[in-house]
């Protein structure tokens, strides 16, 4: 159901998930990731995380909030988190578990989440994320010097200056 592998040269710890979960499993994979981890960190590097979940599917809500505490324990956090999904709902899915976490990325090719994971930043990557507004209402007004960046919200519509 996971494999956990360690690259200890790069401080990279790369998770593959498949097929649907039980709460057990999810529990494994959290002592197998904590060990992994603290294997990393024994190197004296920070850990970043590349996660295949292309051959998952939709988990279950038990399991998706089991998940989420998961992730507030610190012996499984990295640094950077590349997550690489195969289809939209899982990948919504990820996003929605990991909201409060800025640190992941999400993908859907495997090479550029390598890239992600590396430090090396796509394109679509280099424009800094704002995590207080939904993305739906972010719009980059131009690219001019002022750069103003516009904020819908239901009743208004603000403007602020990088000045």
């Amino acid at each position: 159901m996971f494999n956990v592998t360690v690259d200890l040269e790069r401080g990279c710890v790369e998770t593959c998930i498949r097929k649907f979960w039980t709460r057990g499993m999810l529990d494994a994979f959290a002592t197998t990731l904590a060990k992994a981890i603290t294997r990393v960190r024994a190197t004296g590097r920070v850990p970043v995380s590349l996660c295949d979940y292309s051959r998952t599917t939709v988990q279950g809500q038990e399991v998706v909030a089991a998940c989420i505490d998961m992730m507030k324990d610190p012996a499984v956090r990295s640094r950077k988190v590349a997550v690489c999904t195969g289809s939209t709902l899982p990948k919504l899915q990820a996003e929605r578990a990991n909201l409060d976490h800025a640190e992941f990325r999400f993908f859907t090719d495997k090479d550029e989440a390598r890239r992600g994971c590396s430090g090396k930043r796509s394109r679509a990557e280099v424009r800094p994320r704002i995590e207080a507004f939904p993305h739906h209402y972010l719009s980059w007004a131009s690219r001019s010097p002022l750069r103003r960046v516009a904020f819908a919200s239901r009743s208004s519509l603000r403007f602020r200056s990088d000045r």
